[in-house]
């Protein structure tokens, strides 16, 4: 049977990612295409992550990718049952397969530990889940971990050797509710398969305490078929069936499901552009409303066309309007604050900044705005007043102890003038906002201690914000 091409099925609504699948394993040797075909027009399946467990089965599904492009994509690894029989020139192999195949391959996994069958010694399985996760971030692949009696030992790695923010996510998660809170808390993803249908399974009775767009759809094909055709072989298209659960789950649409789950994938995997408008960082919200700014930053990532957070992409093709933005945003959901902050300055959306905020007041939000303090100069008046009942927090980016060095590394658009311009907008702030602190990025032209004196001398918060490669 011949794969039909995915192009002419204009008439699909849904489309959903199943992320965890292993189609070279032997169960489809005899109907494979079938299955595939069976998935896509039957389950409206758009694309596959298949995944790899030892070099052999990585090597395949490589193979896979190749014979069918823009639908079928690889995650390599080495399942931690087994490490047993392998040495460091195991991995030399693996840095070979990713640097001939980067276009193929989106992530690293199933690594991670396997304490219930424990095919390996724990030591040896800790050993080359540290080396596996050390190459995922040398190519800067997201994680697929494996975790199977063995949380503790698998989050206490995570914690030495992932760096915040790095996209990991843990297959097929069948943990307690303290489990997954506990990563909640970590911003990491969860995959979730067939079992949530199963009818004793308690997952339904915690899951809505985990963001939603944290979540990807697992088949975990050939295994872990959901209910109704619990014991017999899975296949990616029954997702669909797990994500029909989700909508049970949620109280929202199946096609909500699918769109929320659809992209979390796309941004996990990096499996091709979208406007990022809104992202979650910890128990913070954040508002994308534009990559223009009125500075140019040498050390801005965003100057350097580096515009990733984490799995977040904030390049933005199309600036948005209100309602893409608040239709994004779940005001069931509590938040620390709600942030307007990405890869640009926030004011030259002004009318946009107000709309959204008077929006989210109704639903108690605390509201913060990330500023480089031009919004005056680049509204030619005080737009302080405009915000007082709206913003809760306004943090205002300082960057310099004097006009020279801030000249020297912002950039800004309107000259030397700029940073007495920033300090009375600093000072006036205090007149209209509730909470007003200032912060500097550590790079060695400014001088710290210099600028926190300004700001002890407005008697304000001061923040110093670490700057690391993807964002500050």
């Amino acid at each position: 049977m011949k794969l039909q091409n995915q192009k002419n099925q204009t008439k699909i609504q849904l489309k959903l990612i199943d992320t965890h699948c292993h189609l070279q394993f032997d169960d489809y040797k005899n109907d494979l295409e079938e299955v595939i075909n069976t998935s896509i027009h039957d389950f409206n399946i758009y694309k596959l992550i298949n995944i790899g467990i030892d070099l052999e089965t990585s090597i395949q599904s490589i193979n896979l990718s190749k014979k069918y492009p823009d639908l079928i994509y690889s995650a390599i690894g080495i399942h931690p049952n087994y490490t047993a029989n392998i040495d460091d020139n195991e991995l030399i192999k693996f840095d070979e397969l990713i640097q001939t195949n980067k276009q193929l391959i989106k992530a690293y996994g199933e690594i991670g530990l396997d304490y219930y069958r424990n095919y390996s010694h724990p030591s040896i399985q800790q050993k080359y889940f540290i080396k596996q996760i050390k190459l995922a971030q040398k190519y800067n692949l997201p994680i697929i971990i494996h975790s199977r009696d063995s949380f503790d030992d698998t989050i206490t790695i995570l914690e030495d050797h992932v760096s915040r923010f790095y996209p990991v996510v843990f297959h097929c998660f069948s943990g307690n509710e303290e489990q997954l809170l506990k990563l909640k808390e970590k911003g990491y993803y969860i995959g979730i398969d067939g079992p949530i249908t199963f009818k004793n399974n308690k997952m339904p009775n915690f899951i809505k305490k985990f963001p939603l767009n944290k979540i990807l759809l697992e088949t975990d094909s050939p295994f872990l078929t959901p209910h109704p055709f619990r014991g017999k072989r899975n296949i990616p298209g029954y997702v669909k069936f797990v994500a029909e659960k989700l909508s049970s789950i949620f109280e929202i649409s199946l096609e909500k499901i699918a769109e929320i789950t659809t992209q979390n994938a796309i941004n996990f995997f990096k499996l091709g552009h979208t406007n990022t408008y809104t992202y979650e960082l910890g128990n913070n919200l954040y508002i994308n409303l534009t990559n223009r700014c009125t500075n140019k930053c040498y050390f801005c990532p965003a100057v350097h066309k580096n515009f990733n957070i984490g799995v977040y992409n904030l390049k933005l093709t199309k600036e948005p309007d209100f309602e893409e933005i608040i239709t994004q945003i779940d005001t069931n959901k509590q938040y620390g604050e709600v942030v307007f902050c990405g890869f640009g300055e926030p004011t030259l959306k002004l009318d946009i900044v107000k709309k959204v905020a008077q929006y989210l007041k109704k639903f108690n939000y605390r509201i913060r705005l990330d500023t480089n303090g031009h919004g005056n100069v680049i509204h030619k008046r005080n737009i302080l007043k405009e915000l007082s009942n709206i913003i809760d927090t306004i943090s205002i980016s300082l960057n310099a102890e004097n006009e020279e060095i801030y000249t020297k590394i912002c950039n800004p658009v309107f000259g030397k003038q700029t940073y007495n311009q920033v300090l009375d907008f600093i000072k006036n702030a205090k007149k209209y906002i509730k909470n007003v602190r200032v912060s500097v990025v550590t790079v060695p032209e400014i001088n710290i201690e210099k600028c926190k004196k300004i700001a002890d001398n407005f008697n304000i918060e001061f923040k110093v914000r670490p700057y690391v490669k993807e964002g500050f």
